[in-house]
């Protein structure tokens, strides 16, 4: 597989090179300048019947001599060899000199390579492209041959074009005083999400390896498909060149599918009866829950190249026990009758023992996260407010009314609990946070330090360690921010990310009677 972008735009710049014979190209690709100069080489290399090319790039020819050397090995097909002395392409002998010591010497080698051409063709030589890449570096490590590169084919009177791949415009790199020839000019749009995402799929279709079972094995590539879309999708805000997309894909796929290779490789018995398979949608709806956030954390690290995508990878490597946990194992068969594998995990008391080693004022915040989650904000102050008296209000008992209605008349309503977290804004969840400790924090100062009541609670809230502590947990997934991070009108939305039984647990550790405190207890 080929990977090209733009197809149908590089087929016109094939029929202008092959048929109108333009002396100077300008490609400005702004987004993906390395792809539109693969593919272009690419394209070029089916051409070989009628065109000679050589593509070099200007900041590998940061001199005028290697940038002559590498346009007369190219268009030689000269191979430099160690065992001879790495030396360039000859020439003819009547030129006693180099062809790389001036742009008169390039220009002679230009010609006696179309000589020479001619000579093995009977006369009807081949048309000769140079393609340079990111050629806005010309305008700064060779500004003194830019101009008459531009007219290299009327200096050498050949049969020549010259096709410069910049993602600057032609206006930022031209030469002042209007010396340089008017190239003809294209600009390459972005590239499409199906064209991006297909690109995607040709380098994964190049990785793959039919001996072992790896992160590219071919049964995955529809699962790469949905992941190069979600990746797509968050993104493309900030870039959309395929490479980039592939170099950030390199770092964040191998953790992504490494659970569904860990449960396969738990069923080795099975793997002879049940070949491996993509996972079925189910699975792959709960990987890209668990692993939403660590997308936008590969971009932010690879994209401006903090760190490579290998070694991002490697650091990055998901916690088994979390995934087992999260992801329940699933039959590749999809047999109606055959019951699932049982994936072992460990026993509730383990699992409350993790929680139980939590701080102390962590465990204040998930208990006040999941009341700020299961009761209405209309409630609070009637669970937490406080009279004159600093007594805390008591909630009123409702006693049944003795008129009885029909079950028709008014729906059912499902307890919060069975509905599932609601959302709630930070500044509430810190104002339960502040009555919790007002009722239930044990630990006491001297009454010099607080004579106002209520100043210690607030000065508690108020610490930096209870923000600390609430990135902490959300970074754990013990808490959940539904709110955009960039988001600045506004507090932000969190919602509780413990069950009713780690609650329950938690606020015994605290000495809290929990079920006094929910609404709908």
């Amino acid at each position: 597989m080929t990977r090209v972008i733009h197809q149908e735009i590089l087929q016109d710049i094939s029929l202008l090179l092959t048929y109108a014979k333009l002396p100077f190209i300008f490609i400005c690709d702004p987004i993906s300048p390395r792809c539109t100069a693969q593919a272009l080489s690419a394209t070029l290399s089916t051409l070989s019947a009628d065109i000679r090319f050589v593509s070099i790039n200007a900041i590998e020819c940061f001199t005028a001599k290697v940038l002559y050397d590498s346009v007369l090995n190219g268009l030689a097909q000269w191979v430099p060899m160690w065992e001879a002395g790495c030396a360039n392409w000859p020439g003819t002998e009547d030129f006693q000199k180099k062809y790389s010591e001036s742009f008169d010497a390039f220009v002679h080698g230009l010609r006696a390579l179309k000589n020479a051409n001619d000579k093995a063709n009977d006369g009807e030589g081949k048309r000769m492209v140079i393609v340079v890449e990111q050629a806005e570096r010309l305008s700064s490590s060779l500004e003194d041959i830019l101009v008459p590169l531009t007219r290299l084919a009327e200096i050498a009177r050949i049969d020549l074009s010259l096709v410069f791949v910049s993602a600057t415009g032609w206006t930022d790199i031209q030469p002042s005083l209007g010396a340089a020839q008017d190239p003809f000019l294209i600009d390459i749009p972005a590239p499409s999400k199906d064209s991006t995402v297909e690109y995607m799929m040709n380098v994964f279709a190049e990785c793959q390896q039919q001996e072992q079972l790896n992160a590219y094995h071919p049964a995955l590539m529809p699962t790469y498909q949905q992941f190069a879309v979600i990746l797509y999708d968050i993104c493309t805000h900030f870039t959309k060149d395929p490479d980039e997309l592939v170099y950030i894909s390199a770092g964040r796929w191998p953790g992504f599918i490494q659970p569904v290779l860990d449960e396969y490789n738990k069923r080795a018995g099975d793997a002879q009866r049940h070949p491996f398979a993509a996972p079925p949608p189910e699975t792959f709806m709960r990987l890209v829950s668990f692993f939403k956030d660590s997308f936008g954390a590969a971009l932010e690290h690879l994209y401006p190249r903090l760190t490579d995508s290998e070694a991002w990878a490697e650091a990055n490597q998901p916690n088994e026990d979390a995934l087992v946990h999260a992801f329940p194992a699933y039959r590749t068969d999809g047999s109606p009758t055959r019951r699932k594998t049982a994936v072992t995990v460990s026993d509730p008391a383990a699992s409350n023992d993790r929680y139980r080693e939590l701080p102390r004022m962590s465990k204040f915040v998930l208990v006040a996260a999941y009341i700020a989650s299961m009761n209405p904000a209309k409630s609070d102050l009637r669970m937490f407010g406080r009279g004159l008296d600093e007594k805390k209000r008591k909630r009123k008992r409702v006693v049944g009314n003795t008129k009885t209605k029909k079950q028709s008349d008014k729906p059912t309503k499902i307890p919060q609990r069975f509905l599932g977290p609601a959302v709630f804004p930070m500044d509430r969840m810190l104002a339960i946070l502040g009555a919790l400790l007002e009722d239930n924090d044990d630990i006491t100062f001297q009454d010099e330090d607080f004579t106002i009541p209520g100043e210690r609670t607030d000065m508690e809230v108020g610490r930096v360690a209870v923000y600390t502590t609430m990135t902490n947990l959300t970074s754990a997934q013990l808490l959940q921010q539904t709110s955009s991070a960039d988001k600045i009108d506004g507090p932000p939305t969190f919602k509780c990310g413990i069950s009713h039984e780690v609650a329950y647990r938690l606020a015994k550790d605290l000495k809290i009677v929990l079920k006094d405190l929910l609404w709908e207890a």
